[in-house]
């Protein structure tokens, strides 16, 4: 190769690395959040919200002119807390937020990381048969919300009526596995990252709703419809470090991602739960690019149309604003973060 081709290629080369730094700090330099301080909610201690997590600890939301106080609810708490603006953002699985925005309220759905379920029905050892669980106890989140919502659907399913079962409200997925152990439910909803577990520990795995490939709105993204309009540029700022969140949490420094992982899990980087969680949740589930999974929205509007036929005249469209998700994708910017933590 003679000097010429080698400077002009070189040239060429650090052209392109200065136009992607050029796009990334103009991204940042164009955002002014309105309000520079904000409450985001996570509804569990499950590794499918990590993109907040790392977002958080690794000063991406900063990047973009933003500081994000997360903050652990339950689910039905979250949204109540997002409606009465106590907190600006909640992440969580889409079903309660379509819940809410049927009821009335403006909340919306900005993206997504989780198209599919990932939920699995385990019972004790002695429960080896799913009509067994009829007039039986199962362990779910909260009512209404997610668990709820696939244990139901798992049950119909399994040939399950499923208000022949009494659900009660234990926690997250380490609380539910602990009830299921004590015996004071006869089942439980787990994450299928918690198969070999369950299997180790004696217990039977009745459906895992993610071997179906089953569409789905999980690892969403929620605001109200008054904030995003009235607060453009926090909401952006928000939802570029949640995407620059969930490209570290995937394809980032693994040690990095589960010492964060661990410390919003109240657990160690070698507990088996948390390496689990890592490599079930950011390197199999959490999409490469957020957005909106329609079919996932449309699936859940059948599923609630089981029990309330008002749901079977709503449209996916009513539940999500895809503006900003769009906006960011058609400006390279979801491919661009892989870049930038590289």
């Amino acid at each position: 190769m003679n000097l010429f081709r080698l400077r002009s290629l070189l040239g060429l080369s650090l052209a392109l690395v200065f136009s992607l730094l050029v796009v990334a700090a103009a991204s940042a330099a164009t955002l002014n959040p309105e309000k520079p301080t904000v409450r985001a909610a996570y509804v569990s201690n499950a590794g499918v919200y990590a993109a907040l997590w790392v977002a958080a600890e690794k000063g991406y939301f900063k990047e973009y002119g933003l500081t994000v106080e997360p903050l652990l609810t339950r689910s039905v708490t979250g949204i109540q807390a997002l409606i009465s603006g106590s907190v600006q953002f909640v992440h969580s699985a889409c079903p309660q937020f379509m819940t809410a925005r049927k009821g009335g309220s403006d909340v919306i759905i900005l993206s997504a990381a989780a198209p599919y379920n990932l939920y699995t029905v385990v019972s004790r050892a002695e429960i080896t048969e799913p009509k067994q669980l009829v007039g039986k106890k199962v362990a779910i989140n909260q009512l209404g919300d997610t668990t709820h919502l696939s244990v139901r659907f798992a049950l119909q399913q399994l040939g399950v009526n499923p208000d022949a079962v009494t659900y009660v409200q234990i926690g997250g997925t380490p609380e539910r596995l602990a009830a299921l152990q004590s015996g004071s439910v006869d089942a439980a909803l787990q994450a299928a990252q918690s198969l070999e577990i369950v299997k180790t520990l004696g217990m039977n795995v009745l459906i895992n709703l993610l071997e179906q490939k089953l569409p789905y709105c999980g690892a969403g993204i929620g605001v109200t419809k008054a904030f995003m309009t009235a607060n453009p540029q926090t909401t952006e700022a928000f939802l570029r470090g949640i995407v620059k969140g969930n490209a570290f949490a995937r394809e980032g420094n693994a040690d990095q991602v589960k010492a964060i992982m661990a410390k919003y899990m109240r657990t160690t980087v070698t507990n088996k739960g948390l390496v689990e969680s890592y490599n079930f949740f950011p390197k199999k589930v959490l999409s490469k690019y957020p957005g909106i999974p329609t079919q996932g929205l449309a699936f859940i509007i059948n599923e609630f149309a089981f029990r309330d036929h008002s749901w079977s005249a709503l449209k996916p469209e009513l539940f999500y604003d895809s503006s900003i998700i769009e906006k960011l994708k058609n400006e390279g910017f979801l491919e661009e973060v892989y870049k930038q933590i590289r």
